[in-house]
């Protein structure tokens, strides 16, 4: 009984060794490398060894050990130095270790403190010590029974597609990409997506920011490859290889242009001095030599050759990489001065003041607008500078005046037409055409001219009624032409000569601050009105002296009030701010409109028409505030004001 026990466990035993020795073969061969298989006692390579090395990883002949033993022991020298060669060991000839049965070494092919030894394990007397760090086994791959144990990952950054492969050249031919690196996790490296990810883009690797005058889009750029670009407002260098012209930006030392040739993958990335000073046929900056394959710098960075086939320049050229990263560039008419921005708010805070306009860049030729002095100039000559950045031809009755701005053409001047340079004279023979209305300044809130309600304006040049009939009197009547023109003549250059003509030139003569010999009451006296109204009448004809016809003068110092009273109502309207002072300053003009005097004869009168132009001008005016984000101030009561003031104008 006992024997039979003992017999049957022997079996067994015997059986499990005969199973454990036939998987990972077929027909007693061990699987080659690349296939594995852990079916037994099979006698064909794909029954034995189906299991072939998936994409992305690759079989491998020989393993290195630093525990235990090698499973498949290396048996002869000559394998152990393809072992090594295999392993791209330093040392690649062994030699015999001289040993036998030692316990402190390995038997078969192991690397010892970085030399290569063999220990022959047959006879019974190899050595019998484990594996260790110092001591490394060089161990026979063959006859794997899984794939962890037969087959290895692509290296990282590398990956392939094809299954069954036993080198890395041929299992692994793909590199990541530039701008990826290799996922330092992840079994299948059979792809790009798979094997690779993108490199973090950062302050370090993206060093630079938009220039000032320019700004990036808030999205993140992408690069050609899918992967993110550098974060929002920042740009890496460009590099780039030229052989013609010279670079714009020359690489002038050694470590920028060692790290450029490695970014272009150039077989030589160890940069020396070229030593050369002023040299006309070598370029300045980091250059690659091809014809005796180095790599360059001019470290006086001062050579004066162009770059060429031989001497290839290495450029860094933002250029490309600032168009591309910080695309956006500032509205003409305004700029800002700080760099990485991502958007034009933060980017370009600033405007042309009043009396500049901005300025067109031309794009590509790296001057952005980045400054005041770059981004804005001085009205030109002949306009003037109606808003912030915004210039408009002076228009008619001005005339430009030097370093920009207008002014109202004076005396016996005209212009018809707008963004004159100077005025016209008016011919003899004519007179000017004159035109009361409010001035430019008072059209332009934020205008660099002041504004006058009731400025006249010089507009053109016309015949003059009075020197035509004198003309026509002479021609026909020439045997009296000489007596008729003379008294026609002095009658319009002398009217009347003034009795009180002395006290009104010391009136006029007063100072300016001194209000006159004011009675008690601070009213004047009736010979200080009469006085005054001798001085407005003379005024009135250029400052000729005249005799005074008392009911005329006070006639013409009724007209004078009431343009004047018309004159304060109007800028009273263009200076309400609110839309209560709007609608007092209409109903003012109503009241003074029903009280109108009707003894003018004609002289003057105010329309309908005069009224809708203070009205829609200051309408403008709200409008244009409104837009700027001021408050709209014109509101139904101020319309409605506006509807009841013109019911007492003239049609």
């Amino acid at each position: 009984m006992i024997i039979t026990i003992i017999f049957i466990i022997i079996l067994t035993n015997n059986n499990n060794i005969i199973r454990a020795q036939s998987i990972g073969k077929y027909a007693n061969t061990d699987c080659p490398t690349g296939r594995y298989g852990n079916v037994p006692n099979q006698n064909t390579i794909e029954l034995g060894c189906p299991g072939l090395c998936k994409e992305g990883t690759y079989g491998f002949r020989y393993v290195e050990k630093v525990s235990n033993t090698c499973d498949n022991s290396i048996t002869t020298e000559v394998e152990c130095n393809k072992a090594a060669t295999a392993l791209n060991l330093a040392d690649k000839t062994s030699q015999n270790d001289g040993k036998a049965q030692s316990t402190n070494s390995p038997t078969g092919c192991y690397l010892e403190d970085g030399e290569l030894k063999y220990n022959n394990n047959t006879g019974g007397y190899g050595n019998t010590g484990n594996c260790k760090t110092n001591q490394i086994c060089l161990c026979d791959n063959l006859g794997r029974t899984n794939e962890n144990e037969a087959c290895k990952s692509c290296p990282l950054g590398k990956f392939g597609n094809k299954i069954g492969q036993t080198s890395i050249e041929n299992a692994c031919p793909s590199t990541c990409p530039k701008g990826k690196h290799g996922k330092a996790s992840g079994a299948n490296r059979s792809s790009e997506v798979n094997a690779c990810e993108c490199n973090v883009q950062n302050a370090t690797t993206c060093p630079e920011l938009c220039p000032a005058g320019r700004f990036a889009n808030s999205i993140q750029a992408k690069e050609a490859n899918g992967c993110p670009s550098c974060p929002s407002g920042r740009y890496h260098p460009h590099i780039e290889k030229k052989q013609t012209g010279k670079c714009s930006h020359p690489l002038s030392t050694i470590v920028d242009c060692n790290k450029a040739a490695e970014s272009l993958g150039l077989s030589v990335v160890t940069a020396e001095n070229d030593g050369l000073y002023n040299a006309d046929y070598a370029p300045s900056g980091c250059y690659y030599s091809t014809d005796v394959n180095k790599l360059y710098v001019n470290l006086h960075n001062n050579n004066k050759g162009n770059c060429g086939a031989t001497r290839q320049c290495i450029c860094n050229e933002p250029t490309v990489i600032i168009d591309k990263l910080c695309p956006n560039y500032c509205d003409v008419g305004t700029w800002g001065n700080v760099m990485g921005q991502k958007s034009k708010h933060a980017a370009c805070p600033n405007t042309c003041p009043t009396g500049t306009e901005g300025v067109t860049l031309t794009r590509g030729s790296g001057i952005y607008a980045s400054s005041e002095a770059v981004a804005c100039a001085a009205c030109d000559h002949g306009k003037f500078g109606a808003e912030s950045g915004l210039c408009v031809d002076c228009p008619i009755g001005y005339t430009g005046i030097s370093g920009g701005g207008c002014k109202l053409c004076e005396g016996n001047t005209f212009t018809d037409d707008e963004g004159n340079e100077e005025c016209t004279i008016c011919e003899d023979g004519k007179k000017i055409k004159m035109e009361e209305m409010p001035s430019v300044g008072c059209l332009y809130s934020n205008s660099s001219l002041p504004c006058d309600i009731n400025a006249i304006h010089n507009i053109g040049c016309e015949d003059d009624p009075i020197w035509t009939y004198i003309g026509f009197g002479c021609l026909g009547l020439v045997a009296i032409s000489v007596c008729y023109c003379t008294f026609v003549a002095a009658t319009k250059k002398t009217q009347y000569v003034d009795a009180d003509e002395s006290a009104v030139a010391q009136w006029k003569t007063r100072p300016k601050n001194n209000t006159g010999t004011f009675n008690s009451s601070n009213k004047m006296s009736a010979r200080e009105q009469e006085v005054e109204a001798t001085a407005v009448a003379i005024e009135l004809s250029d400052g000729r002296t005249h005799t005074v016809d008392r009911v005329v003068v006070n006639k013409k110092v009724n007209l004078i009030k009431i343009k004047l009273q018309w004159k304060k109502l109007k800028e009273g309207v263009v200076a309400a701010t609110t839309s209560n002072e709007l609608v007092t300053g209409f109903k003012n003009i109503k009241e003074f409109l029903r009280n109108f005097p009707t003894d003018l004869n004609g002289k003057f009168e105010i329309k309908q028409k005069d009224l809708l132009d203070v009205a829609s001008n200051k309408k403008a005016i709200s409008n244009l505030r409104k837009e700027m984000g001021v408050q709209d101030i014109w509101t139904e009561e101020v319309e409605n004001a506006v509807k009841e003031a013109l019911t007492f104008a003239a049609v």
